[in-house]
């Protein structure tokens, strides 16, 4: 454990919060030179073996939390990026009850798993707040379970920004080292990649951590093992109101950027709307032939086979080629539907790449 010097307003409680190869996380109290409130706060000491690379890498990531002014967001409350003792000081986000993410999502009795409504609120929270990253230059790039804290009610802090792209386009990296954590992060981001990257490297990072926390399973390598004619009503079968994600996916976890989200706000607002449907027992669209859309609950008789609704008081005798009609046997809804547009989406769905 590194010795906090006699200048620095801050002393240890002796207890570790966490380490990594550069730097470590230390759990200590304000001095009486302190200017904040009593109580146990993190403290994050960077290792003084470190490069200079890492140095400037460690003021990069103090200058972006700074930036950002968010709840969700860790809160730098003392630092020194200079000298040769660097650290900064945040919230002891433990000791207010939170967990990191990647201690329960992967665990059988996950609160998230196949919890599609919770998941969703989850990611756009996230969203949200790594929007308010966006708005102020900062690209995260490292979004991940390990960077993600949630309380009992599943509220998130994102933490460390050392993988950071800020808003002059550049990030600080090793020699051909890629930035973020593989699996979770963008392919533009990897080493040796050409792509520009842009805020969309997170949007593909939160549909990478939408897909975990839904299945418990940690992240495939990249997108096509998974969508590959197989897509989530194949994988869980018994969970249809889990399907309802798959149209995240296809938001997100895109190999160009184009094919991402708008930007993370607009993915927000994507994962509350498709939580009202997963709430509201709305059927995904695979069932949309199967299940009534507006009830939620029956099932849907087609026309034929001995049943012969009375569709053709709307749209004439013969029926429009391609639409057929059904109706619930539960409410008693009729429905008319193009067959080919629910054709070629089904096939948007499980083909996609």
């Amino acid at each position: 454990m590194p010795k906090i010097p006699e200048s620095v307003p801050w002393t240890a409680t002796g207890k570790t919060l966490g380490q990594g190869g550069q730097a470590q996380v230390l759990e200590v109290k304000p001095s009486a030179a302190a200017t904040v409130a009593d109580g146990t706060y993190a403290m994050k000491v960077l290792r003084s073996t470190c490069s200079h690379q890492a140095f400037e890498r460690f003021a990069r990531e103090i200058a972006a939390i700074q930036k950002v002014e968010d709840p969700r967001v860790v809160r730098v409350v003392d630092h020194n990026a200079d000298g040769e003792f660097r650290y900064y000081v945040m919230p002891n986000y433990f000791a207010q009850g939170y967990h990191s993410l990647s201690k329960i999502m992967f665990e059988p009795d996950s609160p998230f798993r196949q919890n599609p409504a919770r998941d969703l609120e989850l990611i756009a929270e996230c969203a949200e707040a790594i929007s308010e990253c966006h708005s102020t230059g900062v690209v995260h790039r490292d979004i991940k379970p390990d960077n993600i804290l949630v309380d009992k009610t599943f509220r998130p802090v994102i933490l460390d920004f050392g993988c950071c792209q800020l808003d002059e386009g550049t990030a600080l990296t090793l020699t051909d080292e890629g930035i973020g954590t593989r699996n979770y992060m963008a392919p533009e981001c990897e080493s040796g990649s050409a792509g520009q990257v842009t805020e969309k490297a997170d949007i593909y990072s939160l549909g990478k951590l939408l897909w975990s926390l839904v299945t418990g399973l940690q992240p495939f390598a990249r997108e096509q093992p998974a969508f590959t004619n197989r897509n989530l009503s194949k994988l869980m079968p018994d969970s249809p109101d889990c399907w309802h994600l798959t149209r995240v996916f296809l938001r997100s976890i895109r190999s160009d950027p184009s094919d991402r989200s708008g930007d993370a706000n607009e993915m927000a607002k994507y994962c509350r709307w498709l939580a009202k449907s997963v709430v509201g027992r709305y059927p995904p669209i695979e069932l949309a032939n199967v299940r009534c859309a507006a009830c939620g609950q029956g099932a849907l008789v087609h026309n034929g086979a001995g049943h012969h609704l009375p569709m053709h008081m709307v749209f004439g005798n013969p029926m429009p080629s391609g639409v057929s009609a059904s109706v619930c046997d539960l409410c008693g809804l009729l429905y008319a539907r193009d067959d080919r547009v629910l054709k070629d989406y089904l096939s948007k769905l499980a083909q996609a790449t």
